[in-house]
């Protein structure tokens, strides 16, 4: 039969709204565990690409999060407070609009209106992230779990007949550990996958690892280049020649629409990556003039050559090579 200490009543029940505050705050935790899984997998598919702080700073922030969320959700089923949950709450408030700024300002301003889809979708993303915190905040502050703690703070004693005495109960730490071995156990995989993700793309680097031997001429396999030949048919380019006058240092260097030699091993201005397409460009594939073009820094001397074609132009096609009508001069 059971017994109770003079004095105490029989524990309240916990309130709907306590249970459904809890319940939201396992769920965001799980959300952002299985998060911080996903990040972890495409890192270890894909390697770090030079974001191993960045992924770093940001799993142990969201594990952090996490943890605060599962203790203070079991805290509150418990009855021993409230405290952990609104913390987790407003971190994750906090973290959510942290994050959609940095993102916003990334973009930066686009008068054009191109990044509109993007700003949408993040601000749409903010209004589904805050809708849980923000709810499981309106609901832990609601007065009736504040009563109910408050009334649960003293914990009825519990007769031992083997003592004779009235002890306070003491809570197991089982259940707290159970609830964060997600968390440590992400914690480890973190540290792992850093320690073994590699750089770049091991895909990335069997796809293109060809291209850094040397550059083959006339062919853009990056597609940065907006005038490349076209291997494929695609169409590229304005379907016209862009023709402004040369007004470059090497201007001088122009003759009588003579295609101008390249420079040679040992000159100033030679590049051993960039002669591959200059010679093609100079033996005629003006399509390597405008990749040649679109692969030198400006200002410089194979730029000059790429924009003018070889120098067979006295003006600067600027990367329209392939639209000049060379053969009916």
């Amino acid at each position: 039969m059971s017994q109770f200490c003079p004095g105490h009543a029989p524990q309240p029940r916990t309130p709907g709204v306590a249970v459904a505050a809890a319940v939201l705050g396992f769920v965001d935790a799980a959300s952002v565990l299985s998060i911080v899984v996903f990040v972890l997998a495409g890192t270890a598919a894909s390697g770090t690409d030079g974001a191993g702080a960045a992924i770093a700073l940001g799993s142990a922030l969201a594990l952090a999060v996490a943890a605060v969320l599962l203790l203070g959700s079991l805290a509150l089923l418990r009855g021993t407070g409230r405290t952990l949950l609104v913390v987790g709450a407003v971190l994750q408030i906090a973290v959510t609009v942290a994050l959609a700024v940095a993102v916003l300002v990334a973009v930066g301003d686009d008068p054009f209106g191109f990044t509109d889809p993007l700003r949408g979708v993040v601000i749409g993303a903010v209004v589904v992230s805050l809708a849980t915190p923000v709810v499981r905040l309106v609901l832990v502050l609601q007065r009736s779990v504040a009563t109910w703690l408050t009334s649960r703070r003293a914990a009825a004693p519990v007769w031992q007949p083997e003592t004779g005495q009235w002890v306070t109960p003491r809570r197991a730490p089982g259940p707290a550990l159970a609830v964060l071995a997600p968390v440590g156990a992400l914690a480890v995989a973190t540290v792992l996958v850093l320690a073994t993700a590699p750089g770049t793309s091991p895909a990335e680097e069997a796809s293109y690892g060809w291209f850094a031997a040397g550059p083959i001429p006339g062919f853009d396999p990056y597609a940065t280049d907006p005038y490349a030949t076209d291997p494929y048919g695609l169409g590229y380019g304005p379907g016209e020649p862009l023709l402004e006058p040369d007004t470059t240092q090497y201007a001088d260097l122009y003759q009588d629409g003579a295609a101008v030699p390249p420079p040679a091993t040992g000159d100033p201005e030679y590049d051993e990556q960039l002669d591959p397409f200059a010679q093609s460009c100079f033996d005629g594939a003006v399509g390597s003039c405008d990749d040649l073009y679109y692969s030198t820094p400006g200002g410089t001397f194979y730029e000059w050559y790429g924009s003018t074609c070889g120098g067979r132009l006295d003006a600067l096609a600027s990367g329209t090579c392939i639209y000049v009508p060379f053969d009916e001069d």
